[in-house]
Order: structure tokens, then C-alpha cells, then sequence
């Protein structure tokens, strides 16, 4: 007890921030509580890797002449210095949250301080737990925390002005640790918290509490008289928990956490509640009546505990200190010595910022744990003294964390691991830290072979380890076909066939078989290169008698001895190592055995593999369903003949994905999914980590049949490659195509890539392409993790209609689908890369209808995207699967044309602009801007290089004399390109007339007017008098009776000039118009209707003539009027 107060004293130094400034006017600065939306705990709210510090810019203000001291020993001249130092470093670590204690009960309080601070450090990502400590139970008390919970609630009202956001909020801190932070009683604590929580939830529904920290002591009762004592009310959202103590003591973590689980268990609260750790840490050197420590000691065991701690469902974990805090001139206290950096008083450290072993194992933890799930941890039984953790990380191979909490007892680790892996100690080489500048010099890895047990022992006995699987073929080795047919040869360089039906070795019982197929068969692969994976079909009925189970473990090793290549017994030239039991017991067209049966099945195979040859594996499984359970029951009962040794008895795990439309829900890419993810799930819940898995057989069909939609080869080909690369990025070995040539007519024999003629169907050429292009990729685990890309990695960019599969090393590369059976209506969609300014996409299906179409020649539509404005914009406008990867191309010169450059449009006029975009590839959007007073549309908006759009613009009679700048801007796949157009208004103010059809009557600039005779509809046209149109429009009329010629002539001027003449012909349906001097100076047009000669009047058609003039014509049906505006020249 003594040492956990000292700990708490030393804590309560370092944890002064902010200089006190004052409370008293906190309620004057804040407004009545809003209600917020719900927000549950988790990875959104604590961080990527829920690895953070207790306020690393904590320093201990206790005194003038410690401050002084501390600032000295780092070479700093005041806080301000000391902050922007400790920030470098910070930075290099990640840390993605922070504690930080608001002192109620100091003299004052510089909110805006606080709230600067927080702002400040949240903008680089970092979330924060705020522990308010108030020291004793006052009435007002809870009121405070809803005031202050309002202050921070992010709701708009009330806020603080930095835009500075907390959701977790602490009501003291170690409540067991009498007298130093809680002056009260039990009772009175649990009273404080529950009107602390009311206030805080009145305020900020959606906020976190969190009860205080209990300080590492499992014997001490205080918690448990309080939790007693609240009798179940609601009064937190999550607890905490802070550990220290000795420093070889890592599972002290498991026993405080599992102790105050049992407590919340036994007062009436949920044992699953939330739990932090926002208070750990371990020494390095001497500390009194504690075991002595060094840099080694003190990093292997703040890994063991961190690891501990996210593995029993900690949400977040606080280290204590980022730099050695000061607890006296001597530098003897316990937290004088924990920092990650040596402040440079003690003698435990070499040197003021001097970065201890123990720093980079945090940065190393956080980069692993930034690609981490934590919802899914897996603890592995390994052995005795061994503790072993597995963590997901999406499209990554999971990471195992190791150590042993037994030295003495464990000497060989059997890790869960098939394939070579690659070997990372968390705790440091050397002898100290500062030896390093950069983590991997800092950090021994080794690629280790899963047999080498003694070797992993060597690096396990150093301290905890980090392991990775480490594929090691190439990405297109993992891509294989089903070969059906003794027949078919097809010649693609696939890694790996799937001998299945003529191809596959029958067992019947008499268990004889004919071997001359298969003999056939593999013979040609070997000599071609290829791995081999055998079908052996059981169609036997339930081996009920020993006899019939020895001879059938005699058939199975028959057949692998035939096949093993080891020189003995085998057939000539051939070589398997791969045998699958294909007897799926949740397919009835298999084996329908019991599971007990068909569990003793698997036993005796897995015997017979393991007898015949070292190097075999067994396969079994092939279930093309979701029938897990069935499987749970046959692992139930292998898992009771695990004493007769051999056990699990089989090695590998197979799917199969036989069917589906790729137009319907199942979208088979996804059922595959599905499978993959369960059956993964499965084995480990079942403790069989390291059995991988493979899928044996996905395929599409082609064709239609009753109850199924139709599929054309183009939609076979997509879901060929989204499948393949489903079970690949979900960590299948190996993924096959389940048809290499149809066997029948109907659909479900008309899977192949070769239809029953034997051709290539444009499935065949996607294959072809995919394994061409991934046969250049590398599938190589990264060095450190953060660093390069490993077998695949999901990615989901800022859609989830776009899915992608990222692979490769030094030329990584994308592929990418569609997630529907739409294209989504959006164009572009955003998606990161790696620096460079072209990426190029190849699209994987051809763009040919048909295998036959493309003669053998298949076209690959290849677009090139550049980067705009630090992103790429990746076209989404079709769902075949595209591969995206750097490109060196330079992006071209986009240019926008536009006729005419200016635009003089008189008020209330619409006039238009012809737009013209060269330069790009693909299609360009594009836009202008409207405003209140000036409207603008584009049509088409969308165009291909150098077709032509019609801007049309719309002013108003208010924007006379106004002048106006529009941006015209085309958005393509290779960047975005803008000009600008000036429109100018004139004064010119139009003169409006109307005239009604029937009626001798019109309206002229607000004029009445009479007509000899009333407008007139001729074949939908209207015609109105000549004269009225050279006494309203200004012209000047001559008629010819011989001719039947009639000129209307515009601003006819002394010397004869004039602004236009029309001419038309009574009769004809011909005009002409003479612009003068005016280009085009002469244009002929075909008129709707003739001028005709209505009782002696002679009549033209009012909308050529009024066009002609630069009017507006509309028509307005209801009153059978027409409305003219026209601008006078």
C-alpha cells in the first residue's frame, strides 16, 4: 500500500498542465445542455491502435526549484521550449489519445487554455479522456461537470471558441488511495457519481463517463463498497483501471482487470462494461523496495502488458509518461525513471532526450496496432508458460504477439504459422535505446521457418515477439483451375490444377481404381511445371466395419506413395503433394455420412497422407454453402480423438463457390466472401489457426435457364476476376477456377473458359490477362509493419460501391471493382496512391462482346488518370474489374474554346455560345456557374474530345449595363481545366408587344395599335400584316405586283445604306436576308409557311421575321397570344 501511494503522489506532481487561472465563473461561460446523438465506445472513438499517455506535456510545477531543475537537465528555457521538443519526438510515436486532469480545486482555471490545448492536439488526431477531479462531495459539484460538459459537447451552443470537442469524461481519480485525491467516504463518492452522470448526460447524451481509475491494488474493497452502494443505478459508462508495481510483473493487467470485473459481476453491472487503463507504466533502474530494472526489463514488460490489456478488451491504455517526470534532486522516484525518454536527472538513462529501449517498442506496437481489429483478439494455446495473441488486420495476414509468462517451463514454441514467417522482437537490440535513430536498426527481424522451433525460441527468450505469416509465391502462383476433363488441355499459367471428376481418383469398395487418367494427367502438369492438387471422391456408404476403414487407409496411401516423387513406388514423371477428400458431407450429391463417421474418416485419411509422405498435405472440406455448423460437429468430434495423436489429422481447408448469377443478391464475389471469413472464423474458434484455406472451385455461368437470369460472357468474365481476387484478398492459398471447358449445354455445365467446342470464351482472355499481370507481382510481407504492402490489403476508398485489392511491393498495384450490378450514378470517385501524377487503368475484361469476336486478338480499354489537386478521380462508369498502378505519362493541355469569346446580350435576351474541349481522353463534365440575375446552361453537360455544347445564358431586364465574369470549367479523367467567358448587358431596353390571334387589336410598348387584319394561325404559323411589321420594327416596305417580291428595309439611311433587308415572296416559301456590311452578309432561309394575301392585306410569318430582327417570340396557348421582345438597334 505504502508503494502505490507514493506512485499516486508522484502522479498527482506530474499531472499539473495548465497554470490555475480559475473556476469560479465556469457557469457564467457556458450554456444549458443540447442532447446529442448516441455514440457507443470503441476503435472511432479512441483511435486507430487505442495506445495513448497520460498528458505527455505534464511537467511537475511543485515547486520553483524542481521545475527549474528538470527544465535545466533538458536543456530548455521554459514550458513553451520544453513542449515544442517533446513534440518532435511525439509525433514519431502516433499516440491516438491522451488523459488529461482539469483540477477543480485549484485557486482558478484558464478554460480557454484547456480548450486551446485540446483543439490544438485534436487536429493531428488525437482524442482525449478529461478526468475531473473535484477532491471532496459538494451539492454543486455535478452541476459544474454539466456545465463543463456543455463546454466541450461540440453541439454549437455554448461552445468554446477553439472548436475544441471531448465525448469521455472522468468524475476523480483513484478513489483508493485515501486522502490524496478523494477526501470523502465511499458513500460520498458514489453519490457524487451519480449526479455527476446525470449532469453529464443532461448536457451531452451521446458523452462517455467514466468512474475513477482504481489504482492497481485487487485486495482493496473501496470499489466494491461503491459499486454496493450506487445498487446497480445507471452511473458510468465505462471503468478504469491503473497499473504499476513491480517490473517483472506483466500479468499484474490480467489480475486487476478480471478482480473488477468480478466486483461490477457481484454488485448487479455488467462485467463486459468498457474498461480503460489510462494510468501504466514500468521503471528502469532502482527503486526502493522494488526489484531493479533496466532498459530490456522495462520495455519487454510494458509489451507484455499492453499486449495484455487489449487482449482481455481494454478500450484504451494511457502510459504514464513520455519523458522522466522529477520526483526529487536525486532522481530516485518510481516515476522519476518511466518516461520513454530520459529527462536527464537520473542516472538511469544516458543523457537528457535520450530515447530508452522502451520508446521504440511503443512506436513499433502502434504501427502494428494501427492496421489491428480488437474486437476479434485470439488468445492461442501454444503450451505451458506460453501466451500467445492473435490480432486481425483487414487484408493483411494476422499478426501473433508471444512471450512467455513461463521462462523455465516452455523451450520450443510451435507457432500457428504453415508458411515461412517473418520474426519481430518488440524489445530492442543493444543495450540501450539511443543507439538508434530509425526503428528497423533498432528492432531484429528474421524470416524463421515454422519447424525451426529452437530457433524461435532464441528470439522469445529476449522478449515478446511479433509474427507474421510470409507467403512466398508470386501473386499468379496462387491462381489455379479445375481441370474436369481428361480431354481439355489448356494452355494457361496457372499455379496451381485442381484434378477433380475424370481427372480425379475414385475410391469404391473394393478399392480399386483406375489409375491410367490420372497418370495421364499429372504426367503432363509435372513436366509442364505445375503443382498438382488430386481429387480422391469417396462414394462409399458409412464405413461402419474396421475393415472397411483399413482398407481404405491402405487406398489412401497407395495413392500418395504413387504420386509423392520420392522414387519409391511412384508412377513414372509424376509429382502431387496435395490430396483433397472430396466427400462433402453438405452436398447430396456426396457422402451423407454421420459426423462421427466421416470424423474417423478424415483420421484415417490424414494417418494414411502423414505414413505415405512427410511432404503431403490433406484437403478437406469443398462445402459450397454456409453450412458451418454441420462442420462444427465434425471438429467436435475430432477434437475427441486428439489423444490418439495426429490431430487435427488434415492440413488444409477447402471452399467452393459452384454457382450464382452475378445479377442477383448472392453477387457470388460476395458469397465468397462470406464463406471465406466464416470458415476462417471457424477453425480458429476451434483452436486451428494454423490451418489455412483454399478454394478448390468458383465459377460463373454462361447462358439461361428457368429460374436463373441470363449471363452473357462479359458478366462470367467479371465475376471470374472479383472472385478470384475475393478468395485471394480473404488469405485463401489458393484460388481455382472451378470449369476449364463446359461438360454439358445446360447452365450448370456451362461454366468453362472454353465453351464445348473448346472456344475461349472472353472469361479465357481475362484469365489470361490476370495471371500475365499478376505473375509480376511480388506477394512479400512488408519489413516493419507501416511499411511496405503485403499479400493484398482491402481497400475502400470513400465509396463503398468501390472495392479494390492493393498488392506488391516495389511496384505496388491495384485491383478494382464495382461492388453492384449497376454502375453507381456518380462519375469519379476519389482514391489515394502512392506519389506519383498518372495512374493507368487497364480494364480486365476485353471490350469485345465475345471470345469469337475478338478473333484472338482481345482489346483492353486502357484509360490514364492524373492527379488533381493532390487526388486522383477514378472513373466508375462500368463494372468490369480494372487494374490501377503508376504511370509515367504527362498530363495533357486541356483547352476550352468558346464562340463567341465576349458575349453582348441585351436585357431580358437569352443568347447562347458554342463550347468546344480538346486535350483528355474519356468524357469531360461540364459547368458554369449561375447567379440571381444571370442564369446559364450547358447542353450536353457531359462530351467527348471536341464535341460541341451550347452554353445558353438567360439575363434580366434588371441587369442592364452590367458586365459579368463566368468560370467554364470541364472536369475529365486526366485533370480540370477552366476559362473564362465575359458577358456584357447592354442599356438597350426591349420594346414588348402582343398580339392576339383573331384580334385587329395590339399592344406596342404599352401602345394600342390597330391592324388590318387580325393575326392569322396557317399551318401552325402565325401570320400578321407587312405594314404592321414596318410600322412596329422600323422598316421600310416595297412591294413589286409583278414579281409578288416584298422587301421590308431596317435603318435605311440618306446614302442607302441600311441595316438589313428581308425579302419573301408571296406564295413562297423562301426568304433572304441582306445584313449589309454585316457577316454572313447574305443567308437564303426555307420558311414554315408563304406570305399569302388575306382580303386584299398582304400577311408574313411574324416568327421568322421577328427572329430575323434578334426578338424573342413566345406563344401563349391559353390566351392565343403571341409576346415579342425586341431591342431596337
Amino acid at each position: 500500500m505504502k508503494k502505490i501511494i507514493i506512485f499516486a503522489v508522484c502522479l498527482f506532481l506530474l499531472a499539473q498542465i495548465f497554470p490555475a487561472l480559475g473556476l469560479s465563473n465556469a457557469k457564467n461561460q457556458m450554456a444549458s445542455p443540447i442532447p446529442g446523438e448516441d455514440q457507443a465506445l470503441g476503435n472511432e472513438l479512441l483511435g486507430r491502435t487505442r495506445l495513448g499517455f497520460l498528458d505527455p506535456y505534464g511537467y511537475p510545477k511543485f515547486s520553483t526549484k524542481l521545475t527549474k531543475l528538470f527544465f535545466d537537465s533538458l536543456g530548455v528555457r521554459d514550458f513553451d521550449e520544453y513542449k515544442d521538443e517533446l513534440t518532435k519526438r511525439l509525433d514519431g510515436l502516433a499516440p491516438t489519445f491522451y488523459r488529461q486532469d482539469f483540477f477543480m480545486w485549484a485557486p482558478g482555471f484558464d478554460w480557454k487554455g484547456a480548450a486551446k490545448k485540446i483543439a490544438l492536439e485534436s487536429s493531428k488526431g488525437i482524442e482525449h479522456i478529461i478526468t475531473l477531479n473535484f477532491r471532496s462531495f459538494l451539492p454543486n459539484n455535478a452541476r459544474t461537470v454539466g456545465d463543463i460538459v456543455e463546454y466541450y459537447d461540440g453541439d454549437g451552443k455554448g461552445d468554446n471558441p477553439f472548436g475544441a470537442v471531448v465525448k469521455i469524461w472522468q468524475i476523480e481519480n483513484e478513489i483508493n488511495m485515501k486522502d490524496i485525491f478523494w477526501k470523502g467516504t465511499p458513500p460520498e463518492y458514489a453519490k457524487h457519481l451519480l449526479g455527476c452522470y446525470n449532469e453529464a448526460k443532461n448536457s451531452d447524451p451521446s458523452c462517455v463517463v467514466v468512474m475513477a481509475g482504481e489504482a492497481s491494488d485487487v485486495e482493496n474493497e473501496v470499489y466494491a463498497d461503491i459499486l454496493r452502494e450506487l445498487g446497480g443505478q445507471p452511473a458510468f459508462d465505462a471503468v478504469d483501471i491503473h497499473v504499476y508495481g513491480q517490473a517483472t510483473d506483466s500479468l499484474m493487467v490480467e489480475r486487476c482487470s478480471k478482480s473488477f470485473r468480478e466486483r461490477l459481476l457481484d454488485a448487479g453491472y455488467d462485467p463486459n462494461t468498457p474498461m480503460f487503463m489510462t494510468e501504466y507504466g514500468t521503471y528502469c533502474g532502482k527503486v526502493p523496495k522494488m526489484g531493479d530494472s533496466n532498459e530490456s526489463l522495462q520495455a519487454k514488460t510494458f509489451a507484455e502488458r499492453t499486449i495484455l490489456a487489449l487482449a482481455n478488451g481494454i478500450k484504451g491504455a494511457c502510459y504514464i509518461s513520455c519523458v522522466d517526470g522529477v520526483w526529487d534532486e536525486n532522481g530516485e522516484g518510481f516515476f522519476s525513471q518511466m518516461g520513454l525518454i530520459h529527462g536527464g536527472i537520473t542516472k538511469f538513462g544516458n543523457g537528457p532526450w535520450h530515447k530508452r529501449k522502451i520508446f521504440w517498442t511503443y512506436k513499433l506496437l502502434s504501427l502494428y496496432l494501427s492496421q489491428a481489429t480488437f474486437d476479434d483478439v485470439l488468445e492461442v494455446t501454444l503450451g505451458v508458460g506460453i501466451r500467445a495473441f492473435r490480432f486481425n488486420r483487414p487484408g493483411l495476414q494476422p499478426v501473433y504477439f508471444v512471450f512467455l509468462s513461463d521462462q523455465g517451463t516452455a523451450r520450443k514454441v510451435p507457432l500457428p504459422v504453415t508458411e515461412k514467417m517473418r520474426v519481430a522482437s518488440l524489445v530492442p537490440i543493444g543495450e540501450s535505446g539511443d543507439e538508434y535513430d530509425r526503428l528497423e536498426g533498432a528492432i531484429e527481424t528474421k524470416i524463421v521457418d515454422p519447424t525451426d522451433l529452437n530457433g524461435i525460441y532464441a528470439m522469445l527468450a529476449r522478449g515478446p515477439i511479433a509474427v507474421e505469416p510470409l507467403p512466398s509465391r508470386t501473386l499468379s502462383e496462387k491462381i489455379g483451375i479445375a481441370k474436369l476433363s481428361a480431354s481439355t488441355d489448356i494452355d494457361l499459367p496457372v499455379g496451381e490444377i485442381y484434378l477433380t471428376r475424370e481427372n480425379a481418383i475414385k475410391w469404391t469398395d473394393g478399392g480399386k481404381p483406375d489409375f491410367s487418367k490420372t497418370d495421364l494427367a499429372i504426367t503432363k502438369l509435372t513436366k509442364a511445371g505445375k503443382s498438382v492438387i488430386l481429387a480422391v471422391n469417396v462414394e462409399a456408404e458409412c464405413f461402419s466395419k474396421p475393415i472397411e476403414f483399413a482398407r481404405f487407409s491402405k487406398f489412401i496411401a497407395g495413392v500418395v506413395e504413387r504420386y509423392d516423387g520420392d522414387g519409391i513406388l511412384d508412377a513414372p514423371g509424376t509429382l502431387c503433394t496435395k490430396f483433397h477428400l472430396d466427400a462433402r458431407i453438405s452436398d447430396t450429391s456426396y457422402i451423407s455420412e454421420s459426423s462421427k463417421c466421416y470424423a474417423q474418416m478424415i483420421k484415417m485419411a490424414g494417418r494414411a497422407v502423414a505414413s505415405a509422405s512427410a511432404s503431403a498435405k490433406l484437403i478437406v472440406g469443398g462445402f459450397s454453402d454456409n453450412k458451418t455448423h454441420i462442420w462444427q460437429t465434425i471438429l467436435n468430434e475430432l477434437r475427441k480423438l486428439e489423444a490418439e495423436g495426429g490431430y487435427p489429422f488434415f492440413d488444409i481447408m477447402a471452399i467452393s463457390n459452384n454457382f450464382g448469377s452475378s445479377r442477383t443478391d448472392s453477387e457470388n464475389y460476395n458469397f465468397i466472401n462470406r464463406i471465406s471469413r466464416s470458415t476462417r472464423k471457424l477453425l480458429d474458434e476451434n483452436s486451428l489457426q494454423r490451418i489455412p484455406i483454399t478454394c478448390l472451385s468458383a465459377m460463373n455461368y454462361v447462358g439461361a435457364a428457368k429460374d436463373y437470369p441470363e449471363q452473357t460472357e462479359r458478366d462470367q468474365a467479371n465475376e471470374l476476376v472479383k472472385r478470384t481476387m475475393t478468395m485471394l484478398g480473404n488469405g485463401c492459398q489458393t484460388a481455382c477456377w472451378g470449369m476449364e471447358k463446359d461438360v454439358s449445354s445446360n447452365i450448370f455445365g456451362s461454366c468453362g473458359l472454353l465453351d464445348l467446342n473448346g472456344n475461349p470464351r472472353l472469361s479465357y482472355y481475362s484469365m489470361q490477362k490476370l495471371l500475365l499481370e499478376t505473375s509480376k507481382v511480388q506477394v512479400l510481407p512488408y519489413d516493419l509493419p507501416g511499411g511496405k504492402t503485403t499479400i493484398g490489403k482491402w481497400i475502400a476508398p470513400e465509396h463503398n460501391s468501390l472495392w479494390g485489392m492493393r498488392f506488391g511491393i516495389n511496384d505496388p498495384f491495384i485491383i478494382a471493382w464495382v461492388n453492384g450490378s449497376k454502375p453507381p450514378t456518380f462519375s469519379y470517385v476519389d482514391f489515394d496512391f502512392p506519389v506519383t501524377q498518372a495512374l493507368e487503368l487497364e480494364y480486365l475484361v476485353p471490350d469485345q462482346k465475345s471470345g469469337k469476336e475478338t478473333g484472338g486478338n482481345p482489346a483492353f480499354k486502357k484509360v490514364t488518370v492524373f492527379r488533381q489537386d493532390g487526388e486522383f478521380r477514378i472513373p466508375v462508369d462500368r463494372l468490369e474489374p480494372f487494374i490501377i498502378r503508376p504511370s509515367n505519362a504527362t498530363a495533357p493541355k486541356i483547352e476550352i474554346k468558346i464562340d463567341p469569346a465576349v458575349m453582348m446580350v441585351n436585357p431580358g435576351q437569352k443568347d447562347t455560345a458554342t463550347i468546344t474541349v480538346t486535350g483528355f481522353e474519356g468524357e469531360a463534365i461540364l459547368s458554369a456557374p449561375s447567379t440571381k440575375t444571370l442564369g446559364t446552361t450547358i447542353s450536353p453537360e457531359k462530351v467527348r474530345p471536341g464535341q460541341e455544347a451550347t452554353l445558353t445564358v438567360s439575363t434580366l431586364v434588371a441587369s442592364a449595363g452590367q458586365q459579368y465574369t463566368v468560370a467554364i470549367s470541364a472536369t475529365t479523367g486526366q485533370g480540370t481545366a477552366e476559362t473564362l467567358l465575359q458577358i456584357e448587358v447592354s442599356n438597350k431596353m426591349p420594346v414588348e408587344i402582343s398580339l392576339w390571334i383573331g384580334k385587329k387589336e395590339a399592344q406596342v410598348g404599352g401602345q394600342k395599335k390597330q391592324l388590318a387584319e387580325p393575326p392569322t394561325i396557317i399551318q401552325g404559323y402565325t401570320v400578321v400584316p407587312v405594314r404592321f411589321i414596318s410600322e412596329t420594327f422600323g422598316a421600310k416596305v416595297d412591294y413589286d405586283q409583278k414579281t409578288k417580291e416584298i422587301t421590308l428595309t431596317f435603318g435605311l439611311k440618306p446614302d442607302g445604306s441600311y441595316t438589313k433587308k428581308v425579302t419573301l415572296w408571296v406564295g413562297k416559301k423562301e426568304a433572304t436576308s441582306d445584313f449589309g456590311s454585316m457577316l454572313p452578309a447574305f443567308q437564303t432561309f426555307e420558311l414554315p409557311v408563304a406570305p399569302v394575301i388575306i382580303n386584299g392585306t398582304t400577311m408574313v410569318p411574324l416568327r421568322f421575321v421577328s427572329e430575323v430582327l434578334g426578338a424573342d417570340v413566345e406563344w401563349n396557348s391559353k390566351e392565343r397570344r403571341v409576346d415579342i421582345k425586341w431591342w431596337p438597334a
